[in-house]
């Protein structure tokens, strides 16, 4: 889950949606439209006022008690006059767009966003902030006001996923390339894996950039509640070879987000596709990466997938309602894989989490 911009850096592991809006850029190791070159100005006339800051902060007024600004030589701007001159109050001839038609100016990462918060105000989303949508990691017990209680977990269960770390830890060199690599982003393995570009199916895309910005909110939250220490909190000598990320274990950020997006493709994908089948793979191979990089105990992973799962069965209630985001974008999903097909929401049912 690499992060750039509004939710991090890429040490993070958290996802990398939310990178620099804007001719062509990278999301979540995508690339995609929207990135822009700067584009300076210069003799700007708006420094030349007089700024009241005495009972009235913020007035533009003539007052040689205020503080005036005369940085480029400009004459001041009254507040009923535009810069050449012209009085507001004149009456002009140019036509006025119709201030009703919706912004067409939304980048994919915005766009994201917004879905993000309409699912999280959503009537039938109630229920994903409940603490008990995920069972406590095996052997867990709250810590509570029992200095006997130990909030790490049962000791052999923790002995074992350790000891299973250990023994992922000789596959570093033949994962790094493709860690790091997802690192930075996981929905480019996705677009390999079923045959599409940013280019070619713009929506389905952006349905995946969706899914991960939907699985970052709820990993983060669910990973607050639980607050498990990374392994290498307990057993040092793993030695992660890459920053350890800024947040709690429990769950795995990158199975609840390969796992969220493998829904979302299942629910667009023709039925007969063949990377369907491949998809929750694709996933679990994602997040056992990061086990072998010492980021993640195994049930971090396994408690990633039943999260993604229940996110996904969240999203598809919500997907059923034609007036949200996330059902437009699905919708033009499916149609740019079949023409006139629709989401199958209710595939949701049939894709219950197994363990990896």
């Amino acid at each position: 889950m690499a992060e750039h911009g509004l939710l991090g850096g890429p040490a993070n592991g958290g996802g990398g949606v939310m990178g620099p809006d804007g001719a062509v850029g990278m999301v979540d190791g995508v690339m995609v439209l929207g990135k822009s070159a700067p584009r300076p100005s210069g003799l700007s006339p708006w420094p030349d006022l007089r700024k009241d800051y005495g009972p009235n902060p913020g007035n533009v007024t003539p007052s040689a008690t205020g503080l005036r600004l005369d940085l480029q030589g400009r004459s001041r701007i009254t507040p009923d006059l535009l810069p050449d001159g012209i009085s507001l109050s004149q009456s002009f001839t140019t036509p006025i767009p119709d201030p009703r038609k919706p912004y067409f100016g939304w980048t994919i990462t915005n766009s994201a966003i917004a879905a993000v918060a309409e699912l999280a105000g959503h009537a039938k989303a109630a229920g994903w902030n409940r603490k008990d949508l995920l069972a406590p990691w095996p052997g867990y017990k709250h810590p509570g006001g029992d200095a006997s209680k130990d909030f790490i977990g049962d000791p052999t269960t923790l002995s074992r996923e350790l000891a299973l770390m250990e023994r992922l830890a000789d596959y570093r060199d033949g994962v790094m390339a493709e860690a790091l690599a997802q690192r930075d982003g996981v929905i480019a393995y996705f677009q390999g894996l079923a045959g599409f570009t940013a280019a070619s199916r713009p929506k389905t895309t952006e349905l995946c950039i969706i899914a991960n910005a939907i699985g970052q909110f709820l990993v983060m939250y669910h990973k607050q509640v639980w607050q498990r220490p990374r392994p290498s909190e307990l057993l040092p000598s793993l030695m992660p070879p890459l920053d350890v990320p800024g947040h709690a274990a429990y769950p795995s950020g990158h199975a609840t987000e390969s796992h969220l997006i493998a829904h979302f493709l299942g629910f667009v994908l023709p039925a007969q596709h063949p990377a369907r089948p491949l998809l929750h793979p694709l996933a679990d191979r994602i997040a056992l990466n990061r086990e072998v990089l010492g980021f993640h105990y195994r049930s971090d992973s396994e408690a990633g997938g039943v999260l993604a799962y229940e996110a996904a069965r969240i999203a598809a209630a919500v997907g059923l309602d034609n007036d949200t985001l996330l059902a437009e974008t699905a919708a033009a999903a499916a149609g740019e894989w079949a023409k006139g097909a629709q989401p199958s929401w209710k595939a949701i049912a049939l894709a219950r989490p197994t363990k990896p």
